[in-house]
């Protein structure tokens, strides 16, 4: 089965976390230093993975797959958004809490967890329709995401946009539609940075749970609501709207992996970052990523049954 294609993938990303829970107990990285590689990821490399996409897995295999490919990505965020909504009104939310829920369940683990994924599932060249899954994440996650992880806002200050996140977003984008070509080195140059984002943001996630009581992390029953939402509820809504949707197998398998995806590791990085609630987050992050390494090829495996 092809689902079954998933688990060493996902047993992969899990180890790499546990990597930086190591690092971070044996002393080899401090909370300090997991504050630097916060930014970093944020702010230098998470931009670059944009660019080895596009540098790396060429175009679509026609307009019409492209077209369809923008449909899904409108739908999966607008569907998101719409249930994070509900989902806040069901639970009385309010506050911060509010908007760190949202701000969790808004943001997959598109990037960091969807290119390795993608590539075992379909292959090299299927990863070209996940940029614009990534492209519309950070455009998104650098607007909206930066309001909901910043606290005391209640309106957005389109001053949010002048970051590396969203203007990094743009030029990827203008880069593809125009065509313009990018020179042998520089796709080096943007492979080595990309590929370096997946382990690096994993160590982070790793990083964040090694700063707090595992006790308390198991115990903490927000983890497991939060991650349910993310998990369950999100696939729940993606599976059967995929089953009508007149779209491409192959577009509509990625549509309901996008739907699969755990909590993004960002999400807690933009929280810190911004609203130095990266810590409060990371339970729910580092949770819903273990518990994914079940529920993705589960979820997989339903779509395709």
């Amino acid at each position: 089965m092809e689902a079954l294609i998933l688990l060493p993938q996902t047993l992969i990303l899990l180890f790499m976390m546990l990597c930086g829970y190591g690092a971070f107990k044996k002393g080899w990285m401090d909370a300090a230093g997991w504050k630097t590689m916060n930014t970093v990821v944020v702010n230098v490399m998470n931009p670059f993975l944009m660019f080895s996409i596009i540098s790396s897995y060429g175009s679509a295999e026609s307009p019409q797959l492209l077209l369809q490919n923008l449909a899904l990505v409108v739908i999966y965020y607008a569907m998101v958004i719409v249930i994070t909504i509900v989902y806040a009104k069901v639970r009385r939310l309010q506050g911060t809490k509010k908007n760190l829920d949202k701000l969790l369940l808004t943001f997959g683990n598109v990037g960091f967890m969807g290119v390795p994924l993608v590539r075992a599932l379909y292959g090299d060249a299927s990863v070209f329709y996940l940029l614009f899954y990534i492209v519309a994440f950070n455009v998104l996650g650098y607007t909206y995401g930066v309001f909901l992880a910043s606290p005391g806002k209640t309106a957005f200050d389109p001053k949010q946009l002048l970051n590396v996140g969203f203007v990094s977003s743009v030029i990827a984008i203008a880069v593809y539609f125009l065509g313009i070509p990018i020179p042998a080195p520089m796709q080096s140059f943007f492979n080595y940075m990309g590929n370096a984002v997946v382990p690096v943001s994993m160590m982070v996630i790793g990083g964040s749970l090694a700063q707090q009581d595992l006790r308390e992390v198991f115990r903490d029953k927000e983890n497991y609501i939060v991650s349910a939402g993310k998990l369950l509820l999100i696939p729940a809504a993606g599976i059967p709207l995929s089953r009508i949707l007149p779209f491409d197998e192959k577009l509509l398998g990625i549509f309901v992996l996008i739907c699969a995806m755990p909590i993004a590791s960002i999400s807690g990085m933009l929280a810190e970052v911004y609203g130095h609630a990266g810590r409060e987050c990371g339970g729910k992050i580092a949770m819903s990523t273990i518990l994914s390494v079940i529920t993705i090829p589960v979820v997989f495996a339903l779509w395709m049954g």
